[in-house]
């Protein structure tokens, strides 16, 4: 059995519902709706501040990163949602930017939590 079967075999119609979300949590409406509110009601704002260079900075060193190790995207049959992009596939720039907007707020809330 090959990798790609094995990855295949975990499908489920709740695991795909579940793995559709997550691309909303680094999209664009996403960071928006998080950092202008964070912004405008937050006691500590600077840390938004930073996240509304951060993202965008971290959103070209990702495209960087993406000439640097032009690795291809998975094959078609692993995808959950149709690309369009024909950007490499490695670094993800979804999971790049969700570590930056996550890790940025695990990193300024540690004490509340």
């Amino acid at each position: 059995m090959s990798l790609q079967d094995l990855i295949i075999s975990f499908r489920s119609p709740e695991l795909t519902f579940l793995f559709k979300i997550f691309p909303f949590f680094a999209s664009e409406i996403f960071y928006i709706g998080v950092i202008a509110p964070g912004y405008w009601l937050a006691l500590n704002a600077s840390v938004f501040w930073k996240l509304g260079f951060l993202i965008p900075f971290s959103t070209v060193i990702n495209g960087i990163l993406k000439n640097v190790f032009l690795l291809e995207r998975p094959d078609v049959s692993l995808h959950l949602i149709h690309v369009v992009d024909k950007s490499s596939g490695f670094p993800s720039g979804d999971v790049h930017v969700a570590t930056v907007l996550w890790g940025l707020f695990s990193y300024y809330f540690k004490s509340r939590l």
